[in-house]
């Protein structure tokens, strides 16, 4: 299988083509380089007053140096959990 192809059905559960399906046919890398531009403007768009508001005085706001940066590794640890998700619930345990 390559990035801009759909998996086969031979290539995961039953289950989760009711979300793959969701996608629309196309180039899926190409998708997900229209979605990180359109991302980038978005966030690139936020004032610098706008970054610093926070919804309550205790949470963070954009602004916050250190955000960004614990977004990712979050964003990357619930990536790598539902990979994990994934592999327990699809693939036979020896």
């Amino acid at each position: 299988m390559t990035c801009a192809t759909a998996p086969d059905p031979t290539e995961a559960s039953e289950y989760f083509f009711k979300y793959i399906d969701l996608v629309a046919p196309g180039d899926i890398c190409d998708r997900l380089d229209t979605q990180r531009e359109a991302v980038l403007a978005l966030i690139e768009g936020i004032s610098d007053e706008r970054s610093q508001s926070r919804y309550a005085p205790d949470k963070w706001s954009l602004h916050n140096p250190f955000t960004v940066r614990a977004l990712a590794w979050i964003t990357v640890g619930h990536v790598a959990h539902h990979v994990k998700v994934v592999r327990e619930r699809d693939l036979p345990l020896p």
